[in-house]
């Protein structure tokens, strides 16, 4: 089934209306490629509460959604506030937008990726949501939450080759990760941004899977207590060709990895700023670098490139670490040995 808008609105009443669900195999367009003016369509709820979100797809169905399709300003307890998808649904977002939406759930106010589901995003923008998880004890992605708690599935999955993430936050007063992204399960990016988002910890993207390969876009502006642009808390995570800039954090402006094992290829670290560890901070764990540009980093402390707190770091030849700044010691490189 296809919905053309054509300039109109769909609004939710406050705590009440059916929501649009897709279920069993089917396939629901809103918009299509090429549309242009009849493809305008706003569902809403104009920021009132109602129990479900905007859209969901179970059960096998496909959803696509293209550019003049907004879906924007739900608030939900219970689940995701904009697209949920579960038991292996699909969502293929090519445009549009997905805005203002909050969740007191767990994760997810955008887009919530659940029990063997994929979310696969090459454009459109998800901008402005915000998970507090009040009821829940925690928040974990402010724009897309992917999740696995069924070991019976595949893991669910988010494929990211264009579009934007935005502005989005987490904000429950102790426990929050992942202020654009959440990972549980499989993670590709191939390109597009994810800027500006907040969190304590994973200002951009919070990594806690074995399965997460970055090899494009660009991750900046985002700012964390810990890794302002990522916070690797995954094992193996692969970060290659992605310029990492311009992020904010008290300890790992760029990247923060947790006690686990990171690759860095090609990459281009800049610009990014933190207490300790302006471009990366590793604690413990192990690093590799190769064909790396560590450049213009700043720490208020030390480390202004990198602060290695008993970590391993093996840097391979044709990196660059320089002209990073720090106030009290160790512009490029500060080395606590292991234990």
């Amino acid at each position: 089934m296809t919905i053309l808008g054509n300039g109109h609105i769909i609004h939710y009443e406050a705590g009440s209306g059916t929501p649009c669900t897709l279920t069993s195999l089917g396939t629901l367009n809103l918009g299509r490629a090429g549309g242009g003016e009849e493809n305008k369509l706003t569902i809403t709820c104009n920021g009132s509460y109602r129990p479900d979100p905007l859209v969901t797809a179970l059960n096998g169905g496909t959803l696509n959604m293209y550019d003049g399709v907004i879906l924007t300003e739900n608030v939900n307890v219970n689940t995701a506030a904009g697209v949920c998808i579960q038991d292996n649904a699909t969502f293929n977002m090519y445009g549009g937008e997905i805005s203002n939406c909050k969740t007191s759930f767990i994760g997810g106010a955008a887009v919530s990726v659940e029990r063997g589901s994929t979310f696969r995003m090459s454009g459109g923008v998800i901008k402005n949501n915000e998970t507090d998880g009040a009821f829940h004890g925690m928040a974990c992605g402010g724009g897309v939450f992917v999740m696995d708690v069924n070991s019976s599935l595949p893991k669910s999955t988010f494929h990211m080759s264009g579009g934007a993430i935005i502005s989005n936050r987490t904000t429950h007063q102790s426990y929050n990760y992942g202020g654009g992204v959440y990972i549980g399960g499989n993670f590709t990016m191939t390109g597009g941004t994810i800027s500006g988002n907040t969190a304590k910890q994973g200002g951009g993207i919070y990594i806690d899977t074995d399965s997460a390969v970055i090899s494009g876009g660009t991750i900046s502006s985002n700012e964390a207590t810990y890794g302002g642009g990522i916070l690797n808390a995954g094992d193996g995570l692969t970060v290659q060709n992605c310029t990492i800039k311009e992020n904010n954090a008290d300890y790992g402006g760029g990247i923060y990895n947790n006690k686990v094992q990171l690759e860095l290829n090609g990459c281009n670290i800049q610009e990014n700023s933190g207490t300790r560890g302006g471009g990366l901070y590793a604690n413990k764990g192990a690093v590799s670098m190769a064909d790396c540009k560590i450049v213009g980093n700043t720490a208020s402390v030390v480390g202004g490139g990198l602060c290695v707190n008993a970590a391993e770091v093996v840097m391979s030849d044709n990196n660059i670490l320089c002209n990073n700044t720090a106030d009290a010691a160790a512009a490029d490189v500060f080395p606590r040995a292991r234990a």
